[in-house]
């Protein structure tokens, strides 16, 4: 891939997730890489709009338990990143990301990934993050180890995908280690 492949900073926003999202992110659910990597709920498209709806990206109400932000690239939506289980007392969240099939190997979502791990550091007190990866997706495991996530263990047999037994990576990032790309 070339240099001019990967996204400009400037290029990907986090917006706030509205019920008009809700049929975009069913579709990006349902793709085939999705599918595969994901141990993904049959959540309808009325349910996705409700989830979507009630998960503020307003990461100061500590009563939220999810917080979603909708992926803009070259202002198309091409995936969402989230906040999940915040524990504000104990300093800890997990982040989850997906950037639709069709977007891959742009640098999209290491750049929408970067930008929400600054807002969180930035506008909370958070110690930790950390992210669950089906072991087989070497793609989003390199990118949260290019982010400076570290490989903490491994879950084993711990998703059901498609009735298979499928390891769970868990990767955890420190307020301390990270340095944001902007910053570099």
């Amino acid at each position: 891939m070339s240099i001019s492949a990967v996204p400009r900073a400037s290029q990907v926003q986090l917006v706030p997730p509205r019920a008009a999202h809700a049929p975009l992110w069913f579709g990006w659910r349902s793709e085939a890489h999705a599918q595969r990597h994901m141990p993904i709920e049959p959540w309808s498209v009325d349910a996705l709009r409700r989830r979507l709806v009630a998960s503020t990206p307003d990461l100061a109400d500590p009563e939220k338990q999810e917080h979603r932000w909708i992926v803009q690239w070259q202002e198309e939506c091409v995936g969402i990143v989230s906040i999940l289980r915040p524990s504000f007392r104990l300093g800890h969240a997990e982040l989850s990301y997906h950037v639709a099939q069709a977007h891959h190997r742009r640098g999209i979502a290491t750049q929408a990934v970067a930008a929400l791990v600054d807002r969180v550091f930035e506008q909370t007190d958070l110690a930790r993050l950390y992210a669950f990866i089906s072991e087989p997706n070497r793609a989003s495991r390199k990118l949260a180890e290019k982010l400076g996530f570290v490989h903490e263990g491994t879950l084993r047999e711990h998703f059901m995908i498609h009735g298979r037994r499928i390891d769970q990576c868990v990767y955890g990032l420190l307020r301390r280690e990270w340095c944001s790309p902007r910053k570099r």
